[in-house]
């Protein structure tokens, strides 16, 4: 507790995997100035992070690995929107030959139909925009899937619905593609219902 507002905060984390602190801007328009003694012990707090709805994967998390079999492989870099739990982060590849993948790992917690939806940050110039080449994979067979990345709009964009059973999914992004760049940010499972029978 202050008595004046902070002019600056930089916050450090210590959980997150790049672990560099992050300055927090501060809205430095205050109206109003509490003059009230400071709460000084512990008390119950109602406070609770939104719920996300489905399953994310983030370049960030344990579920997301790169598989690179030469230099030059995956890089980390930050773009405008990118979707990060964590660090606002993303990684790009320059398009290949197919020896190159970004994957995201997860577990479906019922069985149902799921739309997938892969997330595309804003992107300067065109060099990320193209098909992508994706393998789906589930305990159920493989599923070939292409993304038209340069028809994707910055957020989040349907690749498909599809009819899945309860366990692990993998969805593996090819550094094989059109464009002169892949990017991997962030892919969602949004539970739709069950199968339509």
């Amino acid at each position: 507790m202050t008595t004046e507002p902070p002019a600056a905060l930089w916050l450090q984390g210590y959980f997150y995997l790049n672990r560099r602190p992050i300055r927090l801007v501060l809205d430095t328009a205050v109206d109003d100035v509490s003059r009230e003694s400071p709460f000084v012990g512990v008390r119950p707090s109602s406070w609770a992070p939104a719920r996300e709805i489905g399953v994310v994967v983030d370049d960030q998390d344990t579920g997301f690995d790169v598989v690179t079999t030469a230099s030059p492989g995956w890089s980390l870099f930050w773009a405008p929107n990118v979707w990060s739990k964590y660090f606002p982060s993303a990684v790009r590849m320059p398009a290949g030959d197919g020896s190159h993948a970004a994957v995201f790992s997860s577990v479906l917690p019922q069985p149902g139909r799921w739309r997938l939806d892969y997330h595309m940050p804003e992107v300067e110039g065109n060099d990320a925009l193209g098909a992508y080449a994706m393998l789906l994979r589930t305990s159920q067979g493989e599923i070939v899937l292409s993304f038209a990345a340069d028809e994707a709009k910055p957020g989040w964009n349907e690749i498909g619905v599809f009819d899945l059973v309860a366990g692990e999914v993998a969805l593996t992004v090819s550094d094989r593609s059109d464009a002169d760049a892949v990017i991997a940010d962030a892919i969602r499972w949004y539970p739709l219902g069950p199968v339509e029978q």
